[in-house]
């Protein structure tokens, strides 16, 4: 049963139930048979269900709207045409006002609607009146910023369309004054208006570096946590490199990190690329791409090569993404996606938003110190942007690389048996914030990488066995063998 409403008809019923303790109270009017839940949890539970019964014709606006139907400091706002009061409920008041349901509203549940975008813009571009709660629509700057969003999310035609149908509203609500707000706030959404708010991603989008709020706001968190991570035994603070001339690394970094991509080729075969140039003729681009990142993770010019300011950052990683890609002409090599890419259903940065994502992310490494915590942070940068068709992976890692090459530290190999412990952590930052699986997996990457023997290519061979480096990560986690540290089997 869940929740129950008195009328006349069930007055007396519902009061001889609670006093049989069958059922409990939880406002006036209002009550349910679930003895575990508080009253606040009740009320938000069943929230479409209070909000049918006490406004039959509501329809969700205003700052609530904006929200996605989502109380603002536990005040629904809502209009309707037959009730004036609010009605108060344990952590929730359904603010009330005067308003009429539009064709164009969207349904909830139980009758109840939400209003359109385009009413939603309309409506909260009225101004709020003093306050003893939230305020009822959103500030300037929230409805910029609003804006910016809703641009990221529809593109460009979708959000013309919005605008029309904006226009329509205002008149149909009777305010067609507020006609030139909407289109000075939409042109500046599309990059072809000054933005009329102080709303930064308003702002960026109209200067044609729009950014992606959300991911902003996960960068700002990762780079906090990173500059105040403390070494301990599972992740030290600093592993110098002993790299020589002679190492061999380069090339197994190359090797393994186009595996995890999916280029795969024998080790015999790779080796052939690299030591003549020529990628094999039947699969050229799978060649070119070895040879590729090869050079980026070898030449001097390269590898330690790192961004000073936003702008550098977008031309260096257009430079790597040339290079690495050069072989793949029909993925832009140097060139920002044209399209969405999402991995699993996981949506990337829009491509709009991406430059400007990219800048704005890069403020937040200034504030890490520590050489490997800052490589750490430039990575997931990099890859949870994702600015290219395809190849962010490899760029992404050769950012993170150069980061500690640098600072004169020991870049971080990813063995094809740590593919999948190493693309689970990522995924789980992106998605649970899982911030320790994620600086542990590459933690133990690195202290496996600068604890490996390059130079010498049997010991390096022998060590790349005997750490299982190159057993397949699926197959060897169903045996459960897992990657060692060198001397550790």
């Amino acid at each position: 049963m869940g929740i129950r409403f008195s009328d006349e008809r069930n007055r007396a019923a519902l009061s001889r139930a609670t006093q049989a303790g069958s059922l409990r109270r939880v406002s006036r009017g209002v009550y349910t048979d679930d003895f575990d839940l508080t009253d606040e949890q009740v009320v938000e539970r069943y929230r479409w269900d209070v909000v049918a019964h006490f406004v039959p014709d509501a329809v969700v606006v205003d700052r609530s709207a904006a929200g996605g139907g989502a109380p603002a400091d536990g005040v629904l706002f809502v209009a309707s045409e037959s009730r004036t009061t609010d009605v108060k409920l344990p952590g929730l008041v359904l603010a009330v006002r005067p308003g009429v349901r539009l064709p164009s509203d969207m349904p909830l549940r139980h009758g109840v609607a939400l209003a359109s975008p385009a009413r939603t813009l309309v409506d909260n571009l009225a101004l709020a009146r003093g306050r003893t709660r939230a305020a009822r629509t959103l500030s300037r700057v929230e409805l910029g910023d609003w804006v910016a969003r809703q641009a990221s999310l529809m593109g460009r035609d979708r959000l013309n369309r919005v605008r029309d149908q904006a226009k329509s509203v205002a008149d149909q609500l009777g305010v067609p004054e507020r006609i030139p707000q909407i289109d000075a706030l939409v042109s500046a959404a599309l990059g072809t208006g000054d933005a009329p708010t102080k709303s930064r991603a308003l702002v960026a989008r109209s200067a044609g570096q729009g950014f992606d709020k959300d991911r902003l706001r996960a960068f700002d968190a990762l780079s906090a946590r990173l500059a105040i991570l403390q070494p301990d035994d599972e992740v030290p603070g600093w592993i110098e490199t002993d790299e020589t001339t002679e190492s061999s690394q380069g090339f197994w970094e190359a090797y393994f990190s186009n595996y995890i991509e999916g280029t795969v080729f024998e080790v015999a075969e790779a080796r052939q690329i690299v030591d003549t140039g020529q990628p094999p003729v039947d699969r050229p681009a799978d060649g070119h791409d070895i040879l590729g990142t090869y050079r980026v993770v070898t030449d001097a010019a390269t590898r330690g090569r790192i961004a000073d300011d936003p702008d550098q950052l977008c031309r260096l990683i257009k430079a790597l993404h040339s290079e690495i890609l050069a072989g793949r002409p029909e993925i832009l090599p140097g060139e920002f996606k044209r399209s969405a890419n999402q991995a699993s259903g996981y949506r990337f940065v829009e491509p709009g938003l991406v430059e400007g994502t990219l800048q704005e992310g890069f403020g937040f490494r200034q504030r890490i110190d520590n050489p490997f915590t800052r490589a750490l942070y430039m990575f997931f940068l990099v890859s949870e942007v994702h600015p290219f068709s395809g190849g962010n992976g490899r760029v992404a890692r050769a950012v993170m690389n150069a980061e500690l090459t640098a600072a004169g530290q020991s870049r971080i190999v990813i063995p094809i048996v740590w593919r999948n412990e190493y693309l689970t952590s990522v995924r789980e930052l992106s998605r649970s914030d899982r911030f320790h699986l994620y600086v542990r997996t590459l933690g133990f990457a690195w202290r496996w990488t600068a604890a490996m023997n390059w130079t010498d290519p049997p010991t390096t061979e022998l060590q790349l066995e005997q750490t299982n480096a190159l057993l397949d990560s699926t197959e060897a986690a169903g045996t459960g063998q897992r990657l060692l540290l060198p001397g550790a089997g």
